[in-house]
């Protein structure tokens, strides 16, 4: 039996139609990177998409996350004349009691301590955050003193040292000093090492950083995102910012995808329909409207926006407008931010933190 193999149709396309075998091949460019390549970035995505589902999922799910509905019963007595006679003229009644069970839904006290739905999280935000260390040390020389700097800016944020019931800082020195050792090291010294060795290298002192805290601090996973949900974000919106332009380079390469054609009358029409709804979004989320009207989220546009970044990311550096290669470096620092992102988005949801939520749209819809 004939068995259709679409890894070979794609290498082998017929160059009778090069327009689509080009789009299949940009469409999917980590093919043409080394092996070693691949794999770091088959990894980096699947913690990306794990992050972005996790997000996903908490945000369907609301307020159920910490709230479920209780079934309260209550049993109530309802008195009543069973029967009634009459002897010796007079009037006589058998009295009866009935009673009727009435049950109603009450919502359950909010609870946000879900264990698994913190180490879930928690360790999403860590894997990102190690593919991000470990890109890092590939960086060009400037770019990787600024995000050092960063990295030790938020590290200092965190407030570890209330994880130990301290008051110094010396926990917390204790934890930027490896990683930003390490990190140097790569940088400076270890030049030639792969970003698979520093991908290891970084996922093992984490782990390690992760069990101190965890069994001598007695640290627990809520305890760990608390405190780093200020730092965390900021790097979200960091990373919204760094992505705010991707859908709008999204339609341009929508409306010019046509070839012989007039774009420019598309890319309006595209450009006008989505800074419209847009518009119409904030104008509703700050109650100025209240029109019935299917309105676009900004965390809707957040995801697209992350997605389309894969892409964005690889056609800048293509078009030497990067500041780094994308290969694999850029990528292992997009999708590790994108993962830590979109970590924290997913506890804010678990936790049901409406205040939050409603500043991160608001702030979404001016943003885009």
């Amino acid at each position: 039996m004939y068995r259709f193999n679409f890894i070979s149709f794609i290498h082998n396309y017929p160059p009778e139609a090069p327009e689509l075998y080009l789009a299949m091949q940009a469409t999917t460019f980590w093919r043409a990177w080394p092996r070693s390549y691949q794999r770091l970035f088959y990894v980096s995505l699947f913690i990306f998409i794990a992050a972005l589902l996790g997000w996903a999922f908490f945000a369907f799910q609301g307020v159920d996350s910490v709230i479920h509905w209780d079934v309260l019963s209550e049993l109530g007595e309802m008195p009543f004349v069973f029967d009634q006679f009459q002897a010796g003229g007079s009037s006589f009644q058998i009295p009866a009691t009935a009673y009727a069970l009435t049950e109603q839904f009450v919502a359950s006290p909010m609870s946000v301590f879900h264990p698994v739905n913190d180490w879930i999280c928690l360790g999403l935000a860590l894997l990102g955050c190690v593919l991000a260390l470990a890109a890092s040390t590939a960086l060009p020389r400037l770019w990787y003193f600024g995000a050092t700097t960063v990295l030790i800016i938020l590290l200092s944020t965190l407030q570890l040292d209330a994880v130990w019931g301290r008051t110094d800082r010396l926990v917390t020195i204790l934890v930027v000093a490896p990683l930003v050792g390490l990190s140097f090291y790569f940088q400076a010294f270890r030049t030639y090492a792969s970003l698979t060795v520093r991908v290891v290298a970084f996922a093992v002192l984490v782990a390690l950083i992760l069990t101190l805290f965890c069994t001598v601090g007695k640290a627990t996973p809520a305890d760990l995102l608390a405190f780093s949900y200020p730092a965390g974000m900021v790097l979200v919106v960091a990373f919204s910012f760094w992505i705010s332009f991707e859908i709008m380079i999204g339609l341009v390469w929508l409306a010019t995808s046509q070839s012989g054609r007039n774009s420019l009358p598309n890319f309006a029409f595209l450009c006008l329909f989505y800074l419209g709804n847009l518009v119409l979004t904030q104008l509703h989320n700050t109650k100025m409207i209240d029109w019935n009207l299917l309105y676009v989220s900004p965390f809707v546009v957040f995801g697209i926006s992350a997605i389309l970044g894969i892409w964005g990311q690889k056609k800048r550096d293509d078009q030497e407008a990067a500041s780094w290669p994308y290969a694999p470096q850029g990528s292992l620092l997009y999708l590790g931010l994108a993962a830590v992102s979109f970590s924290v988005l997913a506890y804010v949801n678990s936790t049901a933190n409406d205040p939050a939520i409603e500043a991160w749209r608001m702030r979404s819809a001016i943003r885009t």
